[in-house]
Formats: structure tokens, C-alpha cells, sequence
């Protein structure tokens, strides 16, 4: 009795996991390196989240690609904070969602309200914009830029010409000022789409 209990038990939890696992869409798993560190190979420094591939070659368009690690080290704050992703795009935006699993994630989440009240330039016309000016609180005021954390999940409003395309992606690791690995996957759109 207490076998075929065991036996049932087994089969239970197993029917669990595999749902567990369904529910999540197969994540895609990259590693990007310091564009800025030296003596590495550039071409693994960004990636194109429509295609999958990374690069940046000297011979490649910046615009070939959607996310960039490195280049940058910003004082916010008072901390010094060296690792930094980049929109490749000025129309594309980057948040961070903060630290989380996957299985945190149920819906794509709307982009969260910025903090000041600005009204950005039309998408055309967006500049890259850095703001570390004494008191600034958001470095990026059109969410282009943003530190790297650990554990942290990422949501990306991707532009390739009229496209768009929304990634979401979770730091794995961080070798800092080196390389990061991230797992990631392509997202449905946010329900409420304030970003337009």
C-alpha cells in the first residue's frame, strides 16, 4: 500500500513539473561582453532580439541591433556604477522590473510611469540622452540607458523601423565591468501600451 501511495506520489509531483515548465516559453540564453573592456572581441558586445544574433562589428550598423552592454560608467547617486545596457535605437525604451524569477512574470506588464513629468520628442526626432546632473534622479529620461543588476528581469520596447517588438530578459549572472549573461524571450505586448 504504502508503494503504490509512493508510486502515485511520484507520478503527481511529475505531472506538476512538467506543467510548470510548459508554462514558461522557451527562454533563449546570451552572453554579452564589456564593449569598453579591453582586448575582447566586439562583436559579442549586443544583440538583436528579433533574430538572436550578436555582434557589433566594426563592418555592422548599430541599427542592426537592439541591446548593447557596456561602454559607459555613470556616477548616480553618489555610487559609481560601471555596467550599463543601451538601446541601440533612440526610439527603443528599457525598464527594469526589478528582482524576479520567471515565474514571477504572468502578463507583459505596462512600461511604468516615469517618475518626472516630461513630454518626449516625437520618436522620429528622440535624441540619445544622458542627464547625471547634480539632483537629476533619472539618468535616462527616455528610459535609453539603465544600470545592470543581478536578478533582475528587464522589459524592452524594441523599434525596427514601423515594428515593434517587446523582449523581456533576466541578468543570470554578472561578472562586473566583463560580461553578463542573460536568458530572454520575446513578450506579447502590454495590455495598456503607454509608450505610443
Amino acid at each position: 500500500m504504502k508503494a503504490k501511495m509512493l508510486v502515485s506520489l511520484v507520478m503527481v509531483i511529475s505531472a506538476c513539473g512538467s506543467v510548470v515548465a510548459q508554462s514558461i516559453p522557451e527562454l533563449k540564453q546570451v552572453t554579452l561582453y564589456n564593449m569598453a573592456k579591453p582586448r575582447h572581441d566586439e562583436s559579442r558586445s549586443a544583440i538583436n532580439f528579433e533574430t538572436g544574433e550578436r555582434g557589433l562589428l566594426h563592418s555592422e550598423r548599430l541599427s542592426d541591433f537592439d541591446l548593447m552592454y557596456g561602454g559607459m560608467i555613470i556616477e548616480k547617486d553618489g555610487q559609481r556604477l560601471p555596467d550599463w545596457f543601451r538601446v541601440t535605437d533612440a526610439r527603443s525604451m528599457i525598464v527594469d522590473l526589478g528582482a524576479k524569477n520567471w515565474l514571477d512574470i504572468r502578463e507583459t506588464p505596462p512600461f511604468p510611469t516615469a517618475g518626472k513629468s516630461y513630454r518626449p520628442p516625437p520618436l522620429a526626432n528622440r535624441p540619445m540622452v544622458v542627464d547625471a546632473s547634480a539632483g537629476s534622479k533619472e539618468v535616462s529620461p527616455y528610459r535609453q540607458f539603465i544600470p545592470v543588476m543581478s536578478g533582475h528581469i528587464y522589459l524592452m520596447r524594441i523599434l525596427h523601423g514601423s515594428k515593434v517588438i517587446y523582449a523581456m530578459f533576466r541578468i543570470e549572472s554578472l561578472d562586473p565591468e566583463v560580461s553578463c549573461v542573460l536568458s530572454w524571450k520575446h513578450v506579447t505586448p502590454p495590455k495598456v501600451d503607454n509608450e505610443k
